[in-house]
């Protein structure tokens, strides 16, 4: 891994360029594949942190991220080349142009969606539940996980660094308000009927 300096002075031309570049091309955390990695320079650089959600708090994104970079370090996961991640980046910036308007992503330029930035690591990590095999496994799990408060604990149910015994208590213990909850089936319940009905508007 290259150590980059930020004062010119130490820094010999090229290595000071680069730092130049990648100030420049990293300060919209947008533009970076999944907020982390500059294409440009692949794992050799690794942002984390640099993440905003909309609702929530950005610690837990940033344990997400971080459980990430254990893995990229440790070559039990690799990126994709870097014509991938441009083109996924750029995916990225259309849809969440959609979801949250290019105003307040054009202002707020590390603005993500908690838990479709979540899900999006999970998956990557291969942490995330299947949600349809828990439905008919552990209902009550299944119910926590969809309309109780949203916690990382979901993501440590299965693949690695999973504690799924802690997890699960942690997910079931977790106190919640009945008639709210209630509501976010209902409104759960709609939404897979839109889904299924093909509306593109409601696709992401």
């Amino acid at each position: 891994m290259p150590q980059l300096f930020l004062d010119d002075k130490q820094a010999d031309p090229m290595h000071a360029e680069l730092v130049r570049k990648v100030a420049y091309d990293a300060r919209i955390s947008h533009d970076l594949y999944k907020h982390c990695v500059y294409p440009h320079l692949g794992d050799k650089l690794f942002f984390i942190g640099f993440v905003r959600p909309c609702f929530g708090a950005i610690p837990p994104l940033a344990e997400m991220q971080a459980r990430w970079y254990a893995l990229l370090c440790s070559n039990k996961l690799t990126l994709p080349d870097k014509e991938t991640m441009i083109e996924q980046s750029k995916t990225y910036v259309k849809y969440i142009e959609w979801q949250l308007t290019p105003y307040r992503t054009n202002r707020i330029v590390n603005l993500t969606d908690f838990v479709i930035y979540s899900d999006d690591l999970a998956r990557t990590i291969g942490c995330r539940p299947h949600l349809v095999k828990m439905f008919f496994s552990d209902p009550s799990l299944w119910l926590k996980c969809m309309c109780g408060p949203i916690m990382n604990a979901q993501y440590r149910l299965v693949g690695p660094h999973s504690k799924s015994d802690q997890a699960r208590q942690i997910i079931k213990e977790v106190r919640w308000l009945k008639h709210l909850n209630l509501m976010s089936l209902f409104l759960l319940f709609v939404h897979a009927i839109i889904w299924f009905c093909g509306l593109k508007s409601h696709q992401p």
